[in-house]
């Protein structure tokens, strides 16, 4: 159960820092794509343990997800739907959004 909790803080963060315009999507791509950016941010801020662990709990939970759903795509109901699969089951394998992936 806490690591569906870490999943949903993880994507939060991500979308927090999309919002203020920290990870503005200057090269369109997928949503794995920027997750990739974000984690190679983030690795220069935080400790090798904590990379670690959100890197685990985005391939783990996110990217299965909506890691290849186009970022301009994206709709807030992607993000809702994939809260709602998460916290019933909490698994990659219920990871698939409105876009069929």
């Amino acid at each position: 159960m806490g690591q569906e909790r870490e999943a949903q803080r993880a994507l939060a963060r991500l979308v927090t820092e999309v919002d203020e315009g920290r990870h503005a999507a200057s090269t369109p791509g997928t949503f794995g794509n920027l997750l990739d950016r974000w984690l190679e941010t983030k690795a220069q801020s935080v400790e090798a343990s904590t990379i670690a662990s959100y890197r685990w709990v985005t391939d783990t939970y996110i990217r299965p997800a909506l890691g290849k759903v186009r970022v301009a795509s994206l709709q807030p109901a992607d993000l809702d739907a994939f809260y709602v699969r998460l916290s019933r089951k909490g698994g990659a394998d219920e990871g698939r959004c409105r876009h069929g992936r």
